[in-house]
């Protein structure tokens, strides 16, 4: 039996978008304005699926975030995407860091693992916690590949995830592109 294999591409998204605000980033009085897109994922997430984030952004991105959220908008884990600067304290550049927030997970990791001339690229893989023997990591990847683990909520389950939420400023989402049915050939 062939293992079937789901490619998504979805160029200059509009087909599984529902998007937030569609209006391009204005400014007002200095300050940009955040563009927030929620893009249902085509099928529930399982053991080895990979989903990639490639964004369009300007020179002056500050921060971008990426989150996976449940059907009743309830978030699972957030990636946040900061500038150097903005992760530059006590004289170092902390390049990555992960917290929780009220029980939610969230990596803050450095523009630079990430960003290639205008383009930001983020993979994510669906890994099992060894240690618990769940599927609730998902595998974060930059430019140079593996960057960061970072478990889902723990109220959650990796099949509750519906939607994938994207804020930012200065940016477009260029392309979404899924991986479905690799876990058959592993």
């Amino acid at each position: 039996m062939a293992v079937s294999k789901v490619i998504i591409a979805c160029v200059f998204i509009g087909i599984l978008s529902k998007e937030v605000s569609n209006q391009p980033t204005k400014r007002s009085r200095g300050k940009v304005q955040k563009i927030s897109i929620e893009y249902n994922l085509p099928k529930q997430l399982q053991l080895h699926d990979i989903f990639d984030i490639i964004i369009k952004v300007k020179n002056n991105l500050q921060i971008l975030s990426i989150s996976l959220m449940t059907e009743d908008n309830k978030t699972a884990c957030t990636l946040i995407i900061k500038s150097d600067h903005l992760l530059y304290q006590y004289g170092q550049l902390k390049v990555k860091d992960v917290v929780e927030n009220e029980g939610q997970p969230i990596a803050e990791i450095s523009l630079s693992e990430f960003l290639q001339d205008s383009t930001i690229k983020v993979s994510f893989t669906v890994r099992k916690n060894e240690q618990q023997g769940e599927t609730n990591t998902l595998e974060i990847g930059g430019q140079n590949g593996s960057i960061e683990p970072i478990e889902i909520h723990e109220d959650i389950s990796m099949s509750d995830i519906r939607y994938l939420r994207i804020v930012g400023d200065e940016m477009r989402v260029a392309e979404l592109k899924f991986l479905f049915g690799l876990q058959d050939e592993l």
